[in-house]
């Protein structure tokens, strides 16, 4: 009986020192925008890494919405957006998954399961009103509407309907 109480103390204590990863999440994305026709960089390209604890269930696996970083590329095109400050704390069955995008009003929206790396380049939109109006349904549809993002979308939204 000693026995079985001191196994069930050691699983006990074994779980629940591995539910917890503390902050060795640690994670950045950065890059320079450039304009996929001239080469010149992109400045204000708005940028986003979406983050996602999976939880796993016997269904699979279960996501939902931790946190989003933003920043903006700058003159050069330059960027980085990072998340050393994310303190999650997770349990063994849950794991992080990040989703990248960048959006500027007139160029395609981008969006990647992959970290996109070193230059990324943008296509600009044709300027019709049905092209810009695609691109932003994409990412107002991918991206977390944080405040940033709603006065993005929001600033795109009057264009188009004053510009057509």
């Amino acid at each position: 009986m000693n026995f079985i109480r001191k196994f069930l103390f050691i699983c006990l204590l074994i779980i629940g020192l591995a539910s917890f990863s503390g902050n060795g999440h640690a994670k950045s994305w950065k890059g320079r925008m450039v304009d996929k026709e001239t080469g010149q960089p992109i400045e204000g390209v708005a940028v986003a890494m979406t983050i996602h604890m999976v939880t796993a269930t016997p269904a699979g696996g279960v996501s939902s919405f931790k946190r989003q970083i933003e920043t903006f590329s700058g003159e050069n095109g330059s960027f980085k957006a990072s998340n050393y400050n994310l303190d999650l704390h997770l349990p063994v069955l849950q794991g992080l998954e990040y989703r990248y995008s960048a959006y500027k009003p007139g160029y395609k929206f981008l969006f990647s399961w992959e970290k996109p790396t070193g230059t990324i380049m943008l296509e600009k939109v044709p300027t019709t009103y049905q092209a810009r109006r695609e691109e932003l349904h994409d990412a107002s549809f991918y991206i977390v509407e944080t405040d940033l993002f709603k006065k993005i979308f929001q600033k795109e939204e009057e264009f188009l309907e004053n510009a057509f």
